[in-house]
């Protein structure tokens, strides 16, 4: 069960980021909020993402807070901190987050990831749900497979259950049409007026014995999330600032050397420099400002060091020039990007050196920050 759905989020995934090279010549690309309507496709990151235009293609969102406010024409894969989707989305869904909240409705599949999950809204088709706090009390109109800590189950189901929760509650509005299959610790807890037409299967699940089995797949399934977290993050990345990434690129392959001396350098003084600020009254705004865009920066910079790696690889293969950018293509960009955080990624895997080549690859993309800001700031143009 646990197994289906983390290799369902992969296809999903991979069909998703193939495709974005193809249609980002269609698609508009904007940062924090998108309140016109969109004939195509939306590419949209910022600390606080909002869509209030319609979209008739689909939406590509990253962001702390996501509000998806608007119907979505097509499909909608969003990442956030806190996820809000109100409104009608009439392709499949893949939304993950610390908190997710769905009040409207998808035409068909949905794929849910949270520590929090919320689903008051309708999907059409099958939905995979996993997180801490899992409430259900829409309709799904497939079948359910969910995987939590605190399973609520308050809705209606069209098709089969298939659960595994620390706890299962079924409330009084709950009515499955199909079969309730579910491991749990102990018996579900189901309230009086909840419905099951089809068969209930229970298997005791030992917390003092775990299932080496779903914990493997437990550990693959979070590794997926985070390497699906950030080639998302990397792909509106390099689509929105193509021209920032290519000069950020460049100023690390120009030295290699330089990038990772000047990124060591960075990443001491901003921390120290928030410090300072702190400690002086008329600067305390600025040293909390830091210190809030530290991680941002962090995450650039692994990014840039992802997308440099990866522009490594694709290069092996492909010579593509383009007027504007030198090495630079929409299409190149996000296969350079995905390659690069996947290589880093199974690096990572590593103890000990891929640790220090993946934290290497970071200095290097936040000295080619450092440096490209430095360049630019000499020329005059931000």
């Amino acid at each position: 069960m646990f197994r289906n759905s983390a290799l369902a989020g992969l296809a999903a995934l991979l069909v998703v980021l193939t495709a974005t090279g193809g249609a980002a010549v269609a698609a508009e690309f904007r940062l924090d909020r998108s309140a016109t309507p969109v004939n195509g496709d939306l590419y949209i990151s910022g600390g606080s993402v909002e869509v209030s235009g319609a979209v008739s293609g689909d939406v590509l969102a990253a962001g702390g807070d996501v509000l998806v406010l608007a119907p979505v024409g097509g499909d909608a894969m969003v990442a956030g901190g806190f996820v809000r989707l109100a409104e009608r989305i009439t392709g499949d869904l893949r939304a993950a987050g610390g908190t997710v909240t769905l009040s409207g409705r998808v035409g068909e599949e949905a794929m849910i990831a949270g520590g929090e999950v919320r689903v008051r809204g309708d999907i059409q088709g099958n939905a995979w749900i996993s997180g801490g706090d899992i409430r259900v009390s829409g309709r799904i109109g497939g079948d359910l497979t969910v995987n939590g800590g605190e399973v609520w189950l308050d809705g209606v189901v069209a098709g089969d259950v298939m659960a595994r929760a620390g706890e299962l509650h079924l409330g009084p509005n709950a009515a499955i049409i199909g079969n309730l299959t579910y491991r749990a610790p102990e018996a579900a807890e189901i309230a009086a007026g909840a419905t099951i037409g089809g068969a209930t299967v229970y298997e005791t699940m030992h917390m003092d014995r775990p299932d080496v089995r779903d914990m493997a797949w437990g550990v693959a399934a979070v590794g997926l999330f985070g390497w699906a977290m950030l080639a998302l993050s990397g792909v509106v990345l390099v689509l929105l600032l193509p021209a920032g990434m290519a000069a950020v690129e460049r100023r690390i392959q120009d030295g290699r050397a330089r990038a990772l001396g000047v990124g060591f350098i960075t990443l001491v003084v901003v921390p120290a420099a928030a410090v300072v600020a702190l400690a002086l009254v008329l600067t305390v705004p600025l040293g909390l400002a830091l210190l809030a865009l530290y991680p941002v920066l962090l995450l650039l910079a692994y990014l840039a060091g992802a997308y440099w790696s990866g522009e490594r690889v694709v290069s092996l293969f492909s010579r593509r020039r383009t007027p504007d950018f030198p090495g630079f293509s929409r299409g190149r960009a996000v296969l350079a990007m995905v390659v690069g955080v996947t290589v880093l990624t199974v690096i990572g895997l590593v103890p000990v050196v891929g640790w220090l080549l993946v934290a290497a690859a970071g200095l290097a993309g936040l000295g080619g920050w450092s440096l490209a800001l430095l360049a630019s700031l000499r020329r005059g143009a931000l």
